[in-house]
């Protein structure tokens, strides 16, 4: 999300998906090293009482997840770089630090939901 033109005052998003039916995710198998990837599109869809979104993201990846519902939360990470780290020579324990954990102390900027609950 800090890379987000259209959420300029988050720096990270979560993705809660209820009963969750289907998650896929496809990309190249190629040989390489840490990359950031970018979500380039996505397409949310209500299809037989079932939520599903699609992302398309850069370089390669594809992401499908299905369920009953889904709830969005916008957030403000704290302790988070304000650009993505460096990923090319790199390491995953060399990078960490720029990046979300679990455990990472965030404030729900926005949030909503498919259900009716």
């Amino acid at each position: 999300m800090r890379t987000a033109l259209q959420y300029r005052t988050a720096n990270a998003a979560l993705l809660v998906v209820h009963g969750l039916r289907s998650f896929r995710w496809s990309e190249e198998a190629l040989e390489r090293d840490l990359l950031n990837s970018a979500v380039m599109s996505s397409a949310p869809t209500m299809v037989k009482r079932m939520w599903r979104m699609d992302l398309d993201s850069f370089p390669d990846g594809e992401l499908s997840i299905e369920g009953k519902a889904a709830d969005f939360f916008l957030l403000d990470a704290q302790g988070v770089p304000e650009a993505p780290p460096s990923y090319p020579n790199h390491h995953l324990d060399q990078v960490r630090h720029g990046l979300l954990w679990w455990d990472s102390v965030c404030t729900v900027l926005e949030s909503s939901s498919t259900s009716s609950d």
